[in-house]
This record gives structure tokens, C-alpha cells and sequence, in this order.
């Protein structure tokens, strides 16, 4: 020990510390946590006259089977509403409010199976603050007095306070300062305390910016879309005030209709049929109401030309008799009354060079054409032998007014839907042969006249209107009666174009179309009001029905759901199709522009569906039950870039918004509704380290007493 100096004394003691430092941080938390409990508090971090508070008392230590205390408050600027128990398990809780006193409480485990053992919310509890507490008092909250139950007897902790200073009352200004629009202005002149707005700018004009400026500058404006369609459009400007209330200005948008002129495509695709060469057919042209044919043989033009074409074919077997090269040319016709106008005619087709069989025998020409004597619109003839059909054309005053009227089986035909002003009529028939062994016959004589007479005082109907889709029979069309009509004329549109489909003679006021509407497409129709010739005229064809899209092959009303994030979509959406879901972070542009002071963000995604869907679809996010009750704002960002706002109730731990499309979606709450927020997690370092300081001090006094000796 003669070797054992004063300065081995000291590296010796420096490295007994060390393992005391070593050994004691290997020890379990719950074995340092022995020594005594810590209480904290925490609560609403901003606090006004009138408002509700909450503070959550919360405990750390190990092996706690029960808690007692105090929590003092001036009753003076507090009222105590309410104390609820936040630790579950078989731990009951019992609150005593004395006032003056504060509230006594005292809590136990009565199984004495779940012990507290680390860091725990264990109550909170709600005080209203007085509404007489003026700006810049201070509110003071103590958990005082706390006992705690262990196994190694009764613990104590020390006071803690909650102490907050009484700020001024929230802004309840949800006012404009100014409202203007980026074309045009609006009326009437803007006032802060008028809501309702309104403006007309012309068809040109697709997007208005509306620029709004709030009256506080604590609040806050959201402006909805300004994109434009024809017609009649609403703006929404909505001005949020710092506490919450909300004040929304409209604007009335008229968008005014295209008026300028829009000349339909040529027809195009003009060919013969494979099956039947003398059946000529061309590729359909939107918005057509119809299409105007001539033939042409060896270059020049047969007849004039056939109108009344609805569909996109026609056979010119009638018309086609002798031998030579045939060519054809189409316009596409507009609709009277609207911007579509007819198009150019279309060069010409190609040519089918036709040659009358050697062998072929040629038809008979139809004789004994008369009116009928009971039916007078009624033309009838007689037989042809071998014919396979006939065709037949109406005149009045010698003049043709309807297209070769073709696949006539019969030997009469009645053109009462034709035959609907005075003149005197006549008519020709054609005996169609089969295109092999029997050409077609000429043309017969015109009949003998019928003379139809209007009454002077005829009266021309009025058009159906209500024209619109059945809204609980699919594919079924309506319209209102028109009084004294004989009958109804149906015409069908498909993506705009008319198709072949023309029902004459519907007695009621709907027709069901499901046979007729089979195929994707968008559908319409229009009616036309039948008159009886005589004393009432024709009317002029409906306004145009509304929509119906048919496409049951692809749509279907289903939810499709996203597992991870418990995110599903329910609506008219297409087989197959799946969602997707994308955690969206701070460092997106989207997350910065979705933000609102004052909020909390739950999540933000990016949502989208892989797939189709149509209409308005059901988005579903799960929240979690512990928010029920509590209200959850949306922000939406929509994909022109504007920002919608929408607000939903948790119900069942889920919300649901109705959205027309998809894109990211920010779910906020109000930071004093956040539950179970992550708290700072204070541990038993403290008492380690205290341990430390008395295990070291401990230790250098023995072992400098000893190198003394030693001296």
C-alpha cells in the first residue's frame, strides 16, 4: 500500500463512479420508478371568458393500485362541470367538488390485477371559465396532495400547477371587405352585408376569378370553382371567422349559349354493301338529324335528290335497273332551329359497276293504283308476280315529297303521317325483283288523285314537352299529352345522331325502349304530336329529352375499399376497379396549399380509382371511434386546382363526404378535439440521476477518508 497514492486514489475513485453510473442505468425502470410518483397536468392551451376547458391529470410510477388527491382551483374565475376516469380495467373513480376546497378524488384499482406502471392518463376533468374574467388574468389549476398506493407502501408527489392567462375574445367577423370578379361586375354593387350576387358574361368566357378579401384579417376565405358551362352557374365564396362562424356570398353566373353556326362533318366511309351491292352506306356524323343521298350513273345524276334519310344506309335497288357504273354522294343535315347546319356534300363514292343479268327476267309494272275507299290516305295495287317487295313514292301537285319508301310486302301502304296539308296527291309504284333471276319492274303510272283538304281553321298542335327519361322504369321514355293529338311520332338520337329508329302511331304518352337501347351510347329522343289531317296539323318535333347513358357491361353500384387505410368508395362504379390510396406527407405541395391554422391533421391522401365510375360516389374514411361525436373538416383539392371544403360528423368511428372526383383529401380537427395526442414522456432519469450524485458522493467521502488515513 506504499505505491497507493493520493493521485491513485482519485483515478480509482473515478472508475468506481463509472461503474456505479454503468450499473445503475442497467437497472429496470420499474425498480428506480420505486422511489416516488410524479403527477403532471396538461390542458386547453388557450383559454377565454366563456369558453370550456378540460385538463387531463396524468401519473408516472410502478406498481400503483391507488391514487388520491386534490385539484385546486379558484372558483372565483372557474366553475367545475364535470370529471371523467380515462384509465380503464377495474379501476372506478369517485370525484367530490367542494368548492373552495377543489375537487377531492380517489381512485382504485378494486381487482388489485392492473397495477399502474408507467407514464398514464388517469382523469380529466371540465371547468367553464366565468365570462366576467377580464383580458390578462390568470387561471390557475393545482393537482395537490397526491397519495399513491404501491407495494412498498404509500408514495407521494409533488404539486403541480396548470396556469393560463385569459386571452381576448375569438374574432366573430365573417365579412367581406370586397368581392369582385375578373370579367364584367357584379349586381348589385357590392356591400358586406348583401350575400346574393349575380352576372351575365358571354359564351367565351369558360372560368371567372372571383377576388374576395375578408373584413378581419383573422379570417378566412374559400372561393369554389369558377369554371363556367352554359346556363346558369353558383359561386360560392365562404368567409370563416377566427371563432369558427361562417358567412357565404354567392355569385350567380349566366354563362351565355354558343349562338355562332356549326357546319357538320362530310360524311365519310361511302361505300357498298358486301352483302347486298346495291345497298349504299356511309359512317354516322354527329349531331346530324338526318342525311340528303343522290345516285349518280356514269357521272351523271338519276332524279333528284332523297331526303328524309335517318339512318346510315340505303339501297338503291329500285333505282338501279340498267347497266352501267353507279356512284353515290351524301350531306349530312342539321336541325332546324339550332347551330348545327348541313355539311358539304361528300365526294363521291366508289363505283359499282352493275350489269342486268342475261337471263334475268324483268318485273311487271304494278297496275289498278287507286286510293282506298274507307282508308282515303290508303293507296293500294295490285299483285305483281314474282316480286319480292315493292317500293312506293308519295307526290302532291305532282311533285315528289317523301324518298322511295323501300321493303313494302304488302300490296298497300298508308301515308296518313304524309298526308297532313291540302293539295291533291298521287302515287308510284316499283316492283322489286330479287336481284338474280328477276329484275326490278318500271316504274308505274301515278295514281288517280286524292284530294285532301285541311279545314281553314285547322289547328296546328302544340309540342309534347316534360320529353324526359323515366326515372323508375329503365330505358322507358315520357312526355306530357297534348290535347287533341291522334297520335305520337318517337324519334330516337344515339350519341347525337339520329338512328333508324322512328315509332309512329303510340297511342300513350311513353314508350319503353329497352329492345330498341342495347348498346354503350348516350341516348335521346324527341316526339312530334300526330294530328288527325283534317282539323288538326302535325307538331312541330320536342325539344331534344335528357340524357340516358346506357353502359351495363361496364358500371355497377359497388364499394370498393382500401384495407390498410380503411378508405372505401361506394357509387356506380366500373367491374374490376380498384382504389387507390397514397399517405401524403409536409413535403407535397398539395399538403402546404391544404393546411389551415389552428387544425390538426388526422391524415392526408391522395385518392384515386383505378377503373371508371360515373355520378356522385361516397368517400368513407375511418377516423376511429374515439372521435365520434366530433366534427372533421375535409379539404379537397379538386383538379383544377381550387380547394373545397367539406365538414363531417364521426358516427361510428367513419365519416362520409359525396365527391364527383378524385384527387387529395386532407382530414382535419380542431386542436382542443384532439384525443390520446402523444405527450412528452418523462421518465425516472431524474431519479437515476439523483441517485447517482448521492451513490457517487457516498463513495468519494469513504474513499478520501481512507487515502487520508493512508497519509
Amino acid at each position: 500500500m506504499r505505491n497507493f497514492t493520493k493521485k491513485n486514489y482519485k483515478k480509482f475513485i473515478m472508475m468506481i463512479l463509472t461503474l456505479v453510473i454503468v450499473l445503475i442505468n442497467t437497472l429496470p425502470a420499474s425498480v428506480m420508478a420505486e422511489a416516488n410518483i410524479i403527477s403532471y397536468i396538461s390542458g386547453t392551451e388557450e383559454i377565454r371568458a366563456g369558453d370550456t376547458i378540460t385538463i387531463t391529470y396524468s401519473i408516472s410510477g410502478t406498481g400503483l393500485f391507488g391514487i388520491n388527491g386534490t385539484i385546486g382551483y379558484d372558483y372565483s374565475k372557474l366553475t367545475y362541470v364535470s370529471s371523467d376516469t380515462l384509465i380503464g380495467g377495474s379501476w372506478n373513480g369517485s370525484y367530490n367538488n367542494t368548492a373552495s376546497k377543489g375537487v377531492k378524488f380517489l381512485l382504485t384499482d378494486s381487482a388489485q390485477t392492473n397495477p399502474i406502471n408507467s407514464y398514464t392518463d388517469v382523469f380529466s376533468m371540465t371547468f367553464s371559465v366565468n365570462e366576467s374574467l377580464a383580458i390578462g388574468e390568470v387561471v390557475d389549476i393545482t393537482a395537490k396532495d397526491v397519495e399513491a398506493s404501491a407495494g412498498t407502501g404509500l408514495l407521494t408527489a409533488s404539486n403541480v400547477p396548470y396556469s393560463k392567462t385569459v386571452l381576448a375574445p375569438k374574432s366573430t367577423n365573417n365579412y367581406l371587405s370586397s368581392l369582385g370578379v375578373s370579367e364584367g361586375s357584379i349586381s348589385p354593387a357590392f356591400d358586406k352585408n348583401t350575400t346574393e350576387y349575380s352576372i351575365t358574361v358571354p359564351y367565351t368566357t369558360s372560368n371567372l376569378t372571383v377576388s374576395a378579401a375578408a373584413e378581419d384579417a383573422k379570417s378566412e376565405v374559400s372561393i369554389g370553382s369558377g369554371s363556367l358551362s352554359a346556363g346558369a352557374n353558383r359561386i360560392s365564396i365562404t368567409v370563416t371567422a377566427e371563432s369558427g362562424a361562417t358567412k357565404t356570398y354567392y355569385i350567380n353566373a349566366t354563362r351565355q349559349a354558343d349562338t355562332s353556326d356549326i357546319i357538320l362533318s362530310t360524311p365519310s366511309e361511302l361505300k357498298w354493301d358486301s352483302s347486298k351491292a346495291s345497298k349504299a352506306s356511309w359512317s354516322a356524323v354527329s349531331n346530324a338529324s338526318g342525311y340528303i343521298i343522290r345516285l349518280y350513273k356514269d357521272g351523271s345524276a338519276i332524279g333528284s335528290d332523297i331526303t328524309g334519310i335517318t339512318g346510315t344506309s340505303y339501297d338503291f335497288q329500285s333505282m338501279i335497273t340498267t347497266s352501267g357504273s353507279y356512284t353515290f354522294k351524301v350531306i349530312a343535315v342539321g336541325t332546324s332551329g339550332t347551330r348545327y347546319k348541313n355539311s358539304p356534300q361528300s365526294a363521291a363514292s366508289p363505283a359499282y359497276n352493275y350489269t342486268v343479268p342475261v337471263n334475268a327476267i324483268v318485273l311487271g309494272t304494278p297496275t289498278n293504283l287507286k286510293w282506298d275507299t274507307t282508308t282515303k290516305t290508303k293507296a293500294t295495287w295490285d299483285v305483281v308476280s314474282n316480286a319480292s317487295s315493292y317500293s312506293i313514292r308519295l307526290y302532291k301537285d305532282n311533285i315528289a315529297i317523301s324518298s322511295e319508301i323501300l321493303g313494302i310486302n304488302a300490296t298497300s301502304y298508308n301515308f296518313a303521317l304524309l298526308i297532313t296539308s291540302s293539295g291533291s296527291y298521287t302515287y308510284k309504284v316499283t316492283a322489286i325483283g330479287n336481284g338474280s333471276t328477276y329484275t326490278n319492274g318500271a316504274q308505274s303510272a301515278a295514281s288517280e288523285v286524292y284530294n285532301h283538304t285541311v279545314s281553314a281553321s285547322a289547328i296546328v298542335l302544340n309540342a309534347p314537352t316534360s320529353v324526359m327519361w323515366d326515372t323508375t322504369t329503365d330505358r322507358k321514355a315520357t312526355w306530357a299529352p297534348v290535347a287533341n293529338a291522334s297520335s305520337y311520332t318517337l324519334t330516337l338520337y344515339k350519341d347525337g345522331v339520329v338512328t333508324e329508329s322512328v315509332f309512329n302511331g303510340i297511342q300513350d304518352t311513353f314508350y319503353d325502349l329497352q329492345s330498341e337501347i342495347s348498346s354503350l351510347g348516350v341516348y335521346t329522343y324527341t316526339v312530334t304530336a300526330v294530328g288527325d289531317g283534317i282539323n288538326y296539323t302535325d307538331s312541330r318535333p320536342s325539344a331534344m329529352s335528357n340524357e340516358f347513358s346506357y353502359d351495363v357491361s361496364i358500371y355497377k353500384n359497388q364499394t370498393i375499399s382500401d384495407s390498410k387505410s380503411g378508405v372505401s368508395a361506394t357509387g356506380h362504379i366500373s367491374e374490376g376497379a380498384t382504389i387507390s390510396i397514397i399517405e401524403m406527407n409536409s413535403s407535397t405541395t398539395e399538403y402546404s396549399l391544404l393546411m389551415v391554422n389552428r387544425y390538426a391533421v388526422l391524415n392526408c391522401y391522395n385518392v384515386s380509382i383505378n377503373g371508371k365510375y360515373e355520378g356522385t360516389i361516397k368517400l368513407t374514411f375511418n377516423i376511429g371511434e374515439k372521435y365520434n361525436g366530433k366534427t372533421i373538416t375535409i379539404r379537397h383539392m379538386k383538379a383544377n386546382n381550387t380547394i373545397e371544403s367539406l365538414t363531417a360528423v364521426v358516427s361510428d368511428g367513419i365519416i362520409t363526404v359525396s365527391i364527383s372526383e378524385f384527387s387529395p383529401f386532407m382530414l382535419l380537427i380542431n386542436e382542443a378535439d384532439l384525443i390520446g395526442d402523444k405527450k412528452s414522456n418523462v421518465t425516472a432519469l431524474i431519479w437515476v440521476g439523483l441517485f447517482v450524485v448521492v451513490a457517487g458522493a457516498g463513495v468519494s467521502y469513504y474513499f478520501i477518508r481512507k487515502s487520508r488515513k493512508l497519509k
